[in-house]
């Protein structure tokens, strides 16, 4: 699977879900498939 996010995507602002818990994160990368968030909490790898 290719990542196809645009370019522009890359720093969005988003929510991510995790147990019961939404946390405010952002998009950081995305590369062979993988997209990265980074939180306030660290990175989190879904």
């Amino acid at each position: 699977m290719q990542c196809s996010l645009e370019k522009d995507m890359l720093g969005a602002r988003v929510w991510l879900r995790e147990e019961e818990q939404y946390l405010p994160s952002t998009v950081s990368s995305c590369s062979g498939g993988v997209v990265v968030f980074a939180t306030e909490y660290g990175q989190v790898r879904p």
